[in-house]
């Protein structure tokens, strides 16, 4: 168990495709390693769950992974990610 982020979800960053946000629990504080990206808009996520990131090249790819919610599907694993700091 780590640090808990805190939920600064008015950052001004939204769910747009591409967008990297931590998953949480029912406490909008709970966020810590788990996070997700979203494959089209997600406007009702916004100002509700904390976007950190934006896929910024080889979205192709992202909509290659395997989705976790499909009966039997073996999920993928990502094994790299790059983060550059602005």
């Amino acid at each position: 168990e780590g640090e808990n982020v805190p939920g600064d979800f008015k950052n001004g960053l939204a769910h747009l495709p591409g967008a990297v946000a931590f998953a949480r629990s029912g406490d909008p504080n709970s966020s810590q390693t788990q996070f997700y990206v979203c494959l089209a808009r997600q406007g009702s996520l916004d100002n509700n769950y904390l976007v950190f990131g934006q896929v910024v090249a080889g979205f192709d790819n992202v909509l290659k992974l395997t989705k976790t919610n499909v009966a039997g599907a073996t999920p993928d694993t990502i094994i790299r990610a790059t983060v550059d700091a602005e």
